[in-house]
């Protein structure tokens, strides 16, 4: 029913014409429909217009990228449930990558992705494929971010660069996240600015002298490693990292320092010498295996790795026997009658 603008009056529209407009929409629309809906999903669009990596939709790579950093987010985005409703993406398990090029292209459009877990997961995969330039350029970028796990996994991600490969705005962005309000963060920072300095920075040096004070173990072992081994440029560090190693409570801590105390050199050698007592045997070999890594240097050690020659722990045995044959030569008849 409608009305006649004419007169004012109601006009009835025909039925057979109603019908006809019924029997239309019930035609067009479901193609319509259809139609709308592979334009408004991101894998069948792109599967008819691209971009495509590798023959597959740009889309299907990023899901794949976002399935490796949060699994379950991923299986639970409206846009995977509705994929594997319509069948269009199978659910299988495990995630695939693109050619080495390919995934540098996709991991770049992730890196404002609204998951943190999928921007800190981007650093690594970029910088492995490519440490170009251009892609620390990138990483530069992520050392900005606001979440502290995007910038550690940045800062992290330095390790598989040669420091004179490490371009100037990373380094100084590095050096500025020393302090940083996260903890985690500016202990990365201290790994990477020691590794590109060569140990040559104070400020480092500070922040790794507050980590080996931490209640966390893991962030004393870590300080622990890079303060032994940058040790000749840390001399200062010494008193405290001999009191961490003869003291601390975790049993990973005392035995990486024992293994790696080796490194500040003749210094070292007194406790090196005290450590042969310890009652842990694995702080004793190390110790045996340090003072043989000296050399010369630890001449003042032979009476006591004589010793260990006689030690319960085989393992012991065997690396006091190797360390006076590094440090004497002429010690090696009575280190082969002690093996035998």
């Amino acid at each position: 029913m409608s009305t006649n603008p004419a007169v004012g009056e109601p006009v009835t529209v025909p039925r057979s014409r109603r019908r006809r407009w019924l029997t239309r929409a019930a035609l067009y629309t479901p193609p319509a429909a259809l139609v709308l809906l592979i334009l408004l999903d991101p894998f069948s669009r792109q599967w008819l217009f691209g971009p495509k990596i590798d023959d597959m939709p740009l889309s299907y790579w990023q899901g794949q990228l976002r399935m490796r950093a949060d699994p379950k987010a991923y299986q639970e985005s409206l846009t995977a449930r509705l994929a594997i409703m319509l069948g269009v993406r199978g659910s299988r398990g495990g995630y695939e990558f693109p050619s080495e090029a390919g995934l540098v292209t996709v991991a770049l459009t992730l890196v404002e992705d609204s998951n943190p877990r999928v921007r800190a997961s981007l650093p690594v995969l970029l910088v492995r494929s490519d440490p170009s330039p251009e892609v620390q350029a990138v990483v530069r970028q992520l050392l900005d971010d606001r979440d502290p796990a995007v910038r550690r996994a940045a800062a992290a991600v330095c390790r598989f660069c040669q420091p004179s490969m490490v371009i100037a705005p990373v380094a100084e962005r590095l050096t500025e996240m020393l302090d940083d309000a996260d903890s985690e963060c500016r202990l990365e920072a201290a790994v990477q600015v020691c590794r590109l300095t060569n140990g040559q920075s104070l400020r480092a040096e500070t922040v790794l002298r507050a980590a080996l004070e931490d209640s966390r173990h893991l962030y004393r072992l870590t300080a622990m490693y890079v303060l032994c081994h940058h040790g000749k440029q840390m001399p200062g560090t010494l008193p405290a990292v001999r009191d961490h190693i003869l003291n601390d409570s975790a049993y990973t801590v005392r035995s990486v320092g024992s293994a790696e105390v080796h490194a500040f050199g003749r210094p070292a050698v007194p406790l090196l010498m005290q450590l042969l007592e310890d009652p842990l045997q694995r702080v004793r070999s190390n110790a045996c295996r340090g003072l043989g890594k000296l050399g010369s240097a630890a001449r003042d050690a032979l009476p006591d790795l004589r010793l260990r020659l006689d030690d319960a722990d085989e393992e012991t045995r065997s690396a006091a026997a190797a360390a006076l044959r590094l440090i004497d030569p002429d010690q090696q008849p009575l280190a082969e009658k002690r093996e035998r």
